[in-house]
């Protein structure tokens, strides 16, 4: 028996095509790293973060000269990306910038992130960044090696909402105007964020605006079929061939609500649902199913974000999933 992850190809054309008529699209190799998905997206630049996402981007004949490299990584790679001819990169501190400054001979572009919690609030948590008072410093330090030089940021979930985007953008543009920045990249934004800051902001209509939608991209488009290992219908519990520690983690992280439901008829009964640990950090929450339901039946997963195809943690191994494109 086999997990499936069942595409909807259309469902992905339509929002490729609302995302362009605002911005273009990084597609982020992390989240996509699979043959089908990037000649599914084919956009206009990728968003790449170690040595492997760089030889599988090769190994499709695509320019590395459209790719950007992210923050937030090793110097092994780092180093290995100038290496292979990357010019583009995402910084989010001091020592990154550096790095690049002393490693790269050629630099076409540089994003710098921006440490999001000060400006959002509300608990908000960013892993890095430059704070507000620190983008003056980045941009007169690079500004000689390097003069095309833009904003970057990612709002994550829960935070995801328009007066979050909004807020953010009201407190960035005035360094863009200040230092002449022509590119803005808004991260994971949906398309229906992106549409109504558009509508809001109509000098947004003046930059160059990037997005990386990965799970915002497939959210709509994208179903997991998994079977059930495990039913005890004494104390309500089924076990899954997928949960927290090999897939489905980063739902955890984001605080997604996962969708899990079962075609079968029959009266129905509230489980306990676990990943296939049973571990009690492997608790997918509280789900109605068929009385009838039995091991091997299949169930269906849905919300569970693009990562599901390839978060795993060394506790527990990946369970490989089918890419069925429909």
């Amino acid at each position: 028996m086999k997990n499936i992850c069942r595409i909807k190809t259309k469902t992905i054309r339509q929002k490729i095509a609302l995302y362009n008529t605002y911005a273009e699209i990084c597609a982020p190799i992390k989240s996509i790293k699979h043959s089908e998905l990037i000649d599914l997206i084919d956009c206009t630049h990728y968003l790449v973060d170690t040595t492997d996402q760089l030889i599988l981007l090769l190994s499709k004949k695509i320019n590395i000269k459209d790719c950007y490299f992210g923050s937030f990584k090793s110097v092994f790679d780092l180093k290995n990306a100038i290496e292979k001819g990357i010019t583009k990169f995402v910084v989010a501190s001091d020592y990154e910038m550096s790095m690049i400054l002393s490693n790269a001979s050629q630099i076409d572009e540089i994003l710098l992130v921006i440490n999001i919690s000060e400006i959002i609030g509300e608990g908000c948590i960013s892993r890095s960044g430059f704070n507000l008072d620190e983008i003056d410093y980045a941009i007169k330090h690079i500004y000689n090696k390097c003069c095309n030089i833009g904003i970057s940021f990612h709002i994550q979930s829960p935070y995801k909402s328009f007066k979050n985007y909004y807020l953010i953008l009201k407190n960035i543009l005035p360094i863009c105007k200040k230092y002449n920045l022509k590119t803005i990249n808004l991260g994971g934004i949906t398309i229906e964020h992106l549409e109504q800051l558009c509508e809001n902001l109509l000098e947004l209509k003046t930059f160059h605006l990037i997005v990386e939608p990965g799970n915002s991209l497939f959210s709509d488009a994208m179903t997991i079929e998994t079977f059930v290992t495990y039913v005890d219908l004494n104390k309500k519990i089924i076990i899954l061939n997928i949960g927290i520690y090999n897939g489905l983690l980063d739902c955890v992280i984001l605080k997604n609500t996962i969708d899990i439901y079962s075609r079968k008829s029959g009266n129905l009964l509230e489980f306990k649902v676990y990943g296939p640990s049973s571990d009690n950090l492997d608790f997918l929450g509280v789900y109605k199913f068929s009385d009838s339901i039995k091991p091997g039946d299949y169930v269906i997963i849905k919300n569970c974000g693009i990562y599901a195809l390839f978060l795993e943690t060394k506790f527990y191994p990946c369970v490989p999933l089918k890419i069925i494109l429909e």
